[in-house]
Parts: C-alpha cells; structure tokens; sequence
C-alpha cells in the first residue's frame, strides 16, 4: 500500500529515521538509488567508524562503498 508522501524530497544530506517495516529502504532506493548509503546496523561498520571516524570523510572523498556484509 502506498501512502501520500508528505514531506519533499530533500536537496542535501539527510537522516531517515523511523520504526522498521516503513518502507524507508524502498522509499530511498526508489528515489536516491545512487546516494552513499550508511547503514550503521551493521556492526563491523559502526565499529570501524566508531574506532576512525575520519574514516567516514575519507570514504565520502573518494566514494567507495565498504561491502553491506561486512
């Protein structure tokens, strides 16, 4: 079921929080499918980030991705 959206498609960075099971993962791939994704559900990446947060600049610098199974 979809619902009427009701906030506009940001222009900048973003957080989308919300309970799970609310279509946000649809929604962003749906809308911004190139963006950098961050999903710090993933233990070892909140981790490293946690450790080396610079590395998150770093990553934003050049673009890459870490593996979502990492």
């Amino acid at each position: 079921m979809a619902f009427k959206q009701i906030i506009k498609r940001p222009e900048q960075s973003f957080f989308l929080l919300g309970p799970r099971g609310t279509r946000k993962s649809t929604w962003l791939k749906e809308h911004f499918s190139d963006a950098h994704w961050v999903n710090l559900l993933n233990e070892g990446l909140f981790q490293r980030l946690v450790a080396r947060p610079e590395t998150f600049v770093d990553q934003l610098a050049t673009r890459t991705l870490w593996p979502t199974g990492s």
